[in-house]
């Protein structure tokens, strides 16, 4: 009986605590509930001050951009009110915009080319070279240019002996019983293409596009780019032939740009320069001119410049950008190999247009056995040259550096 009694009261005890128990934590929940809903209904009648400014993003080729700006109030055109103040991109149409994001920035190339503050500038990077475009170029010739050579006959009787072979099926000349006007140019089984790229190394990012096409294009840069050695073997890298774009006087009055040779000078002085120019370079074979239209139809002055080229053993590669150059003359003269552009590919910054100049480029090469096209770091250029070289196997064409096309026509006669 004793013994009951004592597990009674140990039970009733136990209850008890567990009563008091369950009351103090009833009585913590409630109390921190209170205080929450108390700390909410001050939030309400004082609301916090909203951030003086705010981090705006902007996404750019791969790369992100975060800027400190006002808050941004809707404008009636669809921009901020920062934005249609901002210069740069009131001075931009959509269609602008769209060439500046329309491609992918190649992540490995820009690690190697740019500092992380030059990868923060990419916009005012873009925008100046919009500038120097618009500054140092001349208008180009939008058609194809085809330079025929007359033979004496002397000459085509002499040629007409010999077991050389047009493109068309390659047969020999005499197997066709026709007397042809010049001697074909043979380059081999296919028809060859080569696509030089101007005004290369001035846009770290649009020359990084280009470089990072993975073919045996031809990069020409231009001698008064920035970082030359790291751009220059970026490209050499994705298996690209490597020019000099030479600044030549035009006949636009467009300010001329950084090195340009002029009719002004002596011919001493031209081949002092391009000596300069030459400098900068290493394990390059030929140039080509960079506008031009007037220097290269003055003859003493492009004759300076080929006896440098004939000094190195370069070739020059005519841009063509005036009908009237004397650079084949001048090449023959001093015995240097020359060649010549047939088709521009974007005076027209647009991917159905440069696809147009890109077949009409193919119909050449198909004719004559080779054609020479030029193109610019340009974002559709970008575009119509990443979907056209791996096509270039299907169609039975080769693409191939400038020098072995310059190989081939050789030094004019």
């Amino acid at each position: 009986m004793f013994f009951q009694k004592k597990d009674w009261r140990e039970r009733s005890l136990l209850r008890n605590r567990i009563r008091i128990a369950f009351r103090a934590l009833l009585g913590v929940f409630l109390a921190f509930s209170f205080s929450w809903f108390f700390l909410e209904t001050i939030k309400n009648v004082h609301p916090e001050s909203e951030p003086e400014s705010v981090g705006s993003k902007l996404e750019i080729s791969g790369l992100e951009v975060v800027a400190e700006s006002e808050p941004e109030q809707p404008c009636p055109d669809g921009m901020s009110c920062r934005q249609a103040a901002d210069p740069f991109f009131s001075a931009l149409e959509d269609e602008e915009i769209k060439i500046i994001r329309s491609e992918e920035l190649n992540a490995e190339l820009a690690e190697r080319m740019l500092t992380p503050e030059e990868e923060a500038a990419t916009i005012n990077d873009i925008a100046e070279m919009d500038k120097i475009e618009e500054t140092y170029e001349e208008a180009l010739p939008s058609e194809a240019y085809m330079e025929e050579e007359e033979l004496s006959e002397a000459e085509l009787l002499r040629q007409y002996g010999e077991d050389y072979h047009i493109y068309h099926g390659h047969r020999s000349i005499r197997e066709m019983g026709i007397l042809p006007s010049k001697r074909p140019l043979y380059f081999g089984p296919q028809p060859v293409v080569a696509v030089v790229i101007d005004d290369m190394g001035v846009s770290p990012k649009r020359t990084a596009d280009i470089s990072s096409l993975q073919a045996p294009l031809t990069s020409s840069f231009l001698t008064y780019a920035k970082k030359l050695p790291a751009q220059i073997a970026a490209a050499r890298q994705s298996g690209h032939e490597i020019m000099i774009h030479v600044p030549m006087q035009a006949k636009s009055d467009r300010d001329v740009a950084p090195d340009v040779l002029t009719v002004n000078m002596k011919p001493e002085e031209v081949g002092k320069r391009l000596e300069d120019m030459l400098a900068k370079f290493d394990h390059v074979k030929g140039i080509n001119n960079h506008m031009g239209s007037l220097f290269t139809e003055d003859s003493e002055r492009l004759g300076a410049v080929m006896e440098v080229l004939k000094k190195h053993g370069l070739f020059f590669l005519d841009s063509k950008t005036s009908a009237k150059s004397v650079g084949r003359q001048e090449a023959g003269k001093h015995g240097v190999v020359y060649a010549h552009r047939h088709v521009f590919l974007d005076n027209e910054n647009n991917v159905d247009y440069i696809n147009g100049q890109l077949r009409l480029t193919e119909r050449i090469a198909r004719k004559n056995g080779y054609a020479v096209a030029i193109g610019h770091p340009k974002s559709g250029t970008f575009q119509a040259l990443a979907a056209w070289l791996p096509e270039l196997e299907k169609k039975g064409i080769k693409l191939v550096p400038m020098s072995k096309i310059a190989e081939v026509t050789g030094i004019p006669q």
